[in-house]
């Protein structure tokens, strides 16, 4: 196993008597103080951290335990963190689980930078639970490891959270879909690993095969919009704690409910919502000039718009697309009758 450099530094700092082994005591003085997150570990915490990273069981954690324990604990975990490692290990830690969570979690990761934004999710997340994708509900949830500094996101900044979800972040979350929580109530008492397995391999196939409709319907969409990481960044703070409602609203334009929206539909219920005077057709235009005639555009394309239009619109984007939403809305009723 290699163990990068940060970990060994973080090694030596637990490491108080320099034995080459973590003892309890040594970890719990550490961890029993404020984490970044502002929230500290009680000792039977930390005490039973240890107990779950101690492989050998020898009473001590080694480099190679510690730096297991490290990717749960490190960079700002937070004390939901460490419940979620005791809640979902007995899965998670079953032999063939973790690449196949793996494999569906690449597939989602469109970017390719390694973590799920909330772009990436909201949608599969939307038609795997056949519900509308409440951002804030699942970041509050999956969001806990803390904000590593390559992947720090606009949603859970202010609370050390990345904004984004991690490979570990999202196996949990399949595990607790998969009902293998582990309550020590004996919830989980007579099921072996096979049937474990068995559970996580339908969830995620349950995932795959929402994800699938995705891809399907960004078949039609050739020439996706994309934009700067930083452009991105501000209309997704401006969209956040609406995109429920963005998302009912661009379902309730889908006339054909075919996952996308076609320029005549969204430019003629755009110039009710703005006034025929004051349409800006060029503005329109040159927001998805990447597009070309045939092409349609997706939710978040039109989540983009709609961020963009507020803070064209108000002085305060962010309260401006509850207005916007609800001009649209009005709008709708008149234009499709």
């Amino acid at each position: 196993m290699v163990v990068n450099l940060s970990i060994k530094k973080a090694f030596a700092i637990f490491d108080t008597d320099n034995s080459g082994t973590i003892t309890p005591d040594e970890l719990v003085a550490i961890l029993t103080r404020d984490t970044p997150a502002g929230k500290s570990l009680t000792k039977a915490q930390a005490e039973e951290i240890v107990h779950d990273f101690d492989s050998n069981g020898d009473g001590v954690l080694d480099l190679e335990e510690f730096s297991r324990c490290w990717a749960v604990i490190g960079a700002g975990a937070s004390v939901d963190a460490l419940e979620n490692h005791s809640l979902y290990a007995g899965a998670l830690n079953v032999p063939g689980v973790k690449p196949a969570i793996k494999q569906v979690f690449d597939a989602m990761d469109v970017s390719g930078d390694g973590v799920l934004d909330v772009d990436e999710l909201e949608t599969v997340i939307s038609l795997y639970h056949g519900t509308a994708f409440n951002e804030d509900e699942f970041f509050g949830y999956w969001d806990v490891m803390g904000a590593h500094e390559d992947h720090v996101g606009t949603h859970h900044a202010e609370d050390h959270k990345s904004g984004d979800i991690e490979l570990q972040e999202f196996g949990w979350y399949v595990a607790d879909c998969a009902g293998l929580a582990d309550y020590k109530d004996g919830n989980l008492d007579g099921m072996n690993d096979d049937a474990k397995k068995k559970k996580v391999l339908s969830t995620l196939g349950d995932i795959k095969a929402a994800l699938d409709v995705v891809h399907e319907r960004q078949k039609r969409n050739k020439h996706p919009l994309h934009l700067e990481s930083g452009l991105r960044d501000k209309y997704q703070d401006t969209l956040k704690g609406h995109r429920m409602m963005v998302g009912k609203l661009f379902t309730s334009l889908d006339k054909d409910a075919s996952g996308s929206l076609d320029f005549d539909e969204l430019r003629d219920v755009l110039k009710g919502v703005v006034g025929r005077a004051s349409f800006n057709e060029n503005d329109f235009m040159k927001f998805f000039e990447a597009k070309s005639a045939g092409d349609v555009i997706n939710k978040t394309e039109f989540g983009w718009y709609i961020a963009h239009l507020a803070a064209q619109t108000y002085n305060k984007p962010n309260d401006g697309v509850t207005a916007l939403i609800e001009k649209f809305h009005d709008v709708r009723v008149t234009v499709q009758g």
